[in-house]
């Protein structure tokens, strides 16, 4: 018969543990907190006496644990002698999981026990009471931490258990946890199921191992700007006036009609009042809120370590940051090596050039140039040659075109193009030159395969085969080589390619792995590679994350220890400080204008550039009607600054305006109106009273972890995520809030027609 569970006294050992100082003992010093075994923390005694990461160690004591039944094996009583065999349980908590054997011959608790144990379906709460003993020669499984030993248990309560009319789980934990460890042929729950039930989803070791990271990793960078540099951590407000910061925002209503808060995009306003009030090192965990909805690699809330620095420029708070990064990577492979012990196990990182060392700097016009992309994934190489004469070859070639010769063929290199556009964001220019790419390639790929050739229009793949030959000599391509040529206004031909480079990478490894039980392939185009054909079937896009780790060399998932990971980490500096404002993209100053900022409206630009500026305050110019006017503003520099690895931008900062006219000069080039410039009174007042010059950055860190657990998705390090679209499965918010608290705050619902 099942039974709650008692209230029993702990055994003497553990009231002695329960009584000792609280402080960390010896073992738990060797671990960041986060990561340390049970061995090492003041566990409750009231409720058990170790966790269940048991080793070898333990063998002969007795011990009291409690967790979640996973799985166990009781047989039915069809006979006498299978009455007598004993049930098996896997017991997991959240640091590691154990066999327990019941074997109900050992008496009148035991025989209640396998009782219990009988009735107990899958994802019970237990607390059971035993003695860790060897496993039986042959059977112990060195894959598990505590695969050397079992438990011998004697008794069993339970603390919760779903009640029968429940059913099975729906998340089937048991499968997941399989799914993690690599289990063949297991298939965990998909994603829309993790986040609806995702009190059970976290009980996975995989999901407890992304959270314990990423508090080690915090908790490290915390440390290192708090007591290795001084700076102070100060708590800003989230709710906070709707400003034209950047991003669109999400407005509060209140109670006093027509008056709303926002929640704020970042705490910049704020830090940079903390420099004017004379708290010049700050740092803060920030929560931070944008209404960017159907962005994959978005959350419309996330977590940023937020820091600022007076009396100082940008060169001063990189060098911190630096800093901040390498304690970070310290802390997780030192957090990775105690985690060993939940699967999958993790690779340890090294930057390249090793900790310590100045990151390498390029700026924006380099990595454009050579890449195509301001966060480049440098370990491709550089994929775009220069052609010696590329007015010609761009006059011959028209305005986006694709050739392609060899073994490689043009339904594969649509898909490329197509996935480029998906990349590259189909609503700018780079993106519809991609599409209308892709879509000639895939009509001429129909043609061809029908037997019908036409005459193609100009402009199309067709037309430019006579020009193939000179093209490909421009560039030294050779037979079978993917040649990718654009011509535009601006980085628009930079960006195009920069997508089909991270594309073709990607479609390339794909083409290259072997299949399941064959040996390493070959591919068959040396320049380009051919699509898979799981691309081309409409499935998962890759992201510039998936290139990444597509790039890494496979290594052995069998081998012990895993390779390290080598990251290449830079900076990239000198970007623009204003870009061209595509159509229908929001405006946060309201629509209208033809420029917006690159990063946002509180970039200073460098010094030989502010007499721009100030011209351009000074003159009226309109950049919306004065073509001169805007190429000379697209022209301005900023002080900005952005950290990469691997393809990801995984923090940003600038240099900031600190006096008050120099920011004006902004706000009118950005043709903010009036009313728009008088929301940030509060700020230009701060700046007009003698605040200092400063510099700070934000470091992405849902992202950053991501990278560093290897997780495809920002949800797989995040508790509670939203979905693309901003949704809470587990809770169903956003929600309807019901008329009468609507009419509390002045709020009217509009018809989706209004």
């Amino acid at each position: 018969m099942v039974r709650p569970s008692p209230r029993v006294a702990a055994p003497a050992a553990s009231r002695a543990a329960s009584s000792a100082s609280a402080a960390p003992t010896e073992a738990a010093r060797a671990f960041p907190v986060a990561a340390a075994p049970s061995a090492a923390l003041q566990l409750s005694a009231e409720i058990r006496t170790s966790g269940c990461d048991l080793t070898a160690s333990d063998v002969g004591r007795s011990v009291v644990l409690a967790g979640w039944v996973q799985a166990k094996r009781v047989w039915s009583a069809k006979a006498d002698s299978d009455a007598a065999r004993p049930a098996f349980v896997v017991l997991r908590d959240e640091f590691g999981t154990v066999q327990l054997v019941v074997d109900a011959s050992g008496g009148p608790s035991a025989r209640e026990a396998a009782s219990a144990v009988a009735e107990l379906p899958l994802e019970s709460c237990v607390r059971v009471e035993g003695v860790v003993r060897a496993r039986p020669e042959g059977q112990a499984k060195s894959a598990a931490a505590s695969g050397a030993v079992e438990v011998l248990v004697s008794a069993v309560s339970v603390l919760n258990a779903p009640p029968p009319s429940s059913g099975p789980a729906p998340l089937p934990v048991a499968t997941a946890v399989a799914e993690d460890e690599g289990a063949t042929g297991a298939t965990g729950p998909g994603e829309d199921v993790r986040m609806r039930h995702r009190s059970l989803d976290l009980r996975r070791p995989r999901m407890q191992r992304n959270l314990r990271v990423r508090a080690a990793t915090i908790h490290a960078m915390r440390r290192q700007l708090a007591e290795r540099h001084g700076f102070l951590e100060v708590e800003t407000p989230a709710l906070f006036l709707s400003t034209p910061e950047g991003a669109r925002e999400f407005i509060v209503p209140t109670r006093e009609s027509g008056r709303f808060y926002a929640l704020v995009q970042s705490p910049q306003q704020h830090k940079q009042m903390l420099m004017a009030g004379g708290v010049t090192r700050y740092f803060q965990v920030a929560r931070c809120f944008r209404d960017e909805g159907g962005r994959a690699d978005r959350q419309p809330e996330f977590t940023q370590l937020d820091m600022e620095m007076g009396f100082a420029g940008g060169a001063d708070i990189r060098r911190v940051a630096e800093g901040v990064l390498d304690a970070a990577l310290a802390a997780f492979n030192d957090t990775a090596a105690a985690l060993a012990r939940l699967p999958p196990p993790l690779r340890s990182v090294a930057r390249r050039g090793g900790a310590g060392s100045p990151l390498p700097v390029f700026t924006y016009a380099d990595c454009m140039h050579s890449f195509g992309s301001d966060r480049p994934l440098r370990r491709l190489g550089v994929a775009r040659p220069e052609p010696e004469d590329k007015d010609r070859v761009a006059s011959e070639a028209g305005a986006s075109s694709v050739t392609a010769g060899g073994e490689l063929p043009l339904r594969d290199v649509s898909a490329i193009l197509a996935a480029s556009a998906v990349e590259e964001g189909q609503g700018g220019a780079a993106g519809a030159a991609l599409l209308h790419a892709a879509r000639t390639c895939a009509a001429q790929a129909a043609r061809e395969a029908d037997g019908s050739v036409p005459a193609a229009p100009p402009g199309s793949l067709e037309a430019l085969r006579p020009s193939r030959a000179e093209a490909s000599a421009a560039v030294g391509a050779e037979e079978g080589d993917l040649v990718v040529i654009a011509a535009g206004l601006g980085d628009t031909p930079c960006r195009t390619l920069g997508a089909v480079r991270l594309e073709g990478a990607a479609a390339l490894k794909e083409a290259e792995a072997p299949a399941p039980g064959a040996g390493a392939g070959t591919s068959a185009a040396r320049g380009g590679g051919g699509a898979a054909a799981g691309r081309r079937g409409g499935g998962k896009q890759p992201t510039r994350r998936a290139v990444a780790a597509a790039a890494e060399d496979d290594g052995d998932a069998a081998a012990a220890p895993l390779p390290p990971r080598e990251l290449d980490v830079f900076w990239v500096t000198a970007f623009p400080l204003f870009e061209s404002a595509e159509e229908g993209e929001y405006q946060p100053g309201g629509g209208g204008a033809v420029l917006t900022p690159a990063h946002h409206p509180f970039t200073a630009p460098v010094p030989a550039h502010l007499e721009v500026l100030e011209t351009a305050r000074r003159e009226g110019w309109d950049p919306r009607t004065d073509a001169a006017a805007r190429d000379r503003l697209a022209c301005v520099e900023a002080q900005s600054y952005d950290v990469v690895c691997d393809g990801a931008e995984l923090g940003g900062g600038s240099v900031r305006m600190h006096r008050h006219q120099d920011q004006e000069a902004v706000f009118a080039a950005l043709q903010l109106p009036e009313e728009r410039i008088a929301s940030f009174g509060h700020l230009l007042d701060a700046l007009r009273w003698g605040a200092p010059p400063h510099a700070g950055i934000a470091l992405g860190l849902d992202r950053f972890v991501a990278m560093l657990t290897e997780s495809p998705s920002l949800r797989d390090v995040l508790a509670f995520p939203k979905t693309t679209g901003g949704q809470d499965l587990l809770s169903g918010a956003p929600g309807p809030v019901d008329h009468a608290r609507l009419t509390e705050y002045r709020v009217r619902p509009l018809a989706k027609d209004e």
